[in-house]
């Protein structure tokens, strides 16, 4: 009975997401998105051709799947989420972020930059959250905007094409306006 009212929960937030997805991003959620991206459940894809992986918290611990990809950095954003303990040979960051509004701009910026950077420096990054949906997404393509010089919205198409999401409209506007105010000082 439990698992009955997970689907049909799931269902109702899918069909909301559905109506609110601007046009221009495809649904993960589609028959086609779960045909493009073949899993039942959600793991860290790559953004190609960039060295950036976006996943949710056990990719995060999945250190067999990340020395496989041959990933050198983790970015953990979940603020609920508990610290990950990776190897020594693993370059670490962790920035709590809520996922939704209330997040300090000045975090925001830093996880963008704590990203952008090992672009930069073609270090292979995968940056993970609670359910690898929203904070990661965002965040991966604010750093790419940051790093391409392209938009914000062009930015998430990129990592849309690659990871599923379902980037939360108040999350979103976080990040463009910290966004916006670190690129105007």
């Amino acid at each position: 009975m439990i698992g009955l009212h997970r689907q049909a929960s799931r269902s109702k937030r899918i069909e909301r997401f559905e109506k609110r997805l601007p046009a221009s991003v495809s649904n993960c959620y589609s028959e086609f998105g779960r045909m493009k991206f073949g899993m039942a459940g959600i793991t860290m894809h790559q953004i190609k051709p960039h060295l950036l992986w976006v996943g949710h918290a056990g990719d995060g611990q999945n250190f067999r799947q990340i020395f496989d990809n041959r990933i050198r950095a983790i970015v953990q954003l979940a603020l609920e989420e508990p610290a990950i303990q990776p190897p020594r040979d693993l370059i670490f960051c962790r920035i709590p972020l809520i996922d939704g509004i209330g997040n300090d701009p000045v975090l925001l910026n830093l996880a963008i930059d704590t990203v952008a950077a090992p672009q930069r420096s073609r270090v292979s990054t995968l940056v993970c959250c609670g359910g690898g949906m929203s904070r990661s997404p965002a965040i991966a393509a604010a750093a790419l905007s940051v790093v391409e010089q392209k938009s914000l919205e062009e930015c998430l198409l990129i990592v849309a094409e690659s990871h599923p999401h379902d980037v939360l409209p108040g999350f979103w506007a976080e990040v463009g306006f910290a966004l916006e105010e670190d690129q105007s000082e």
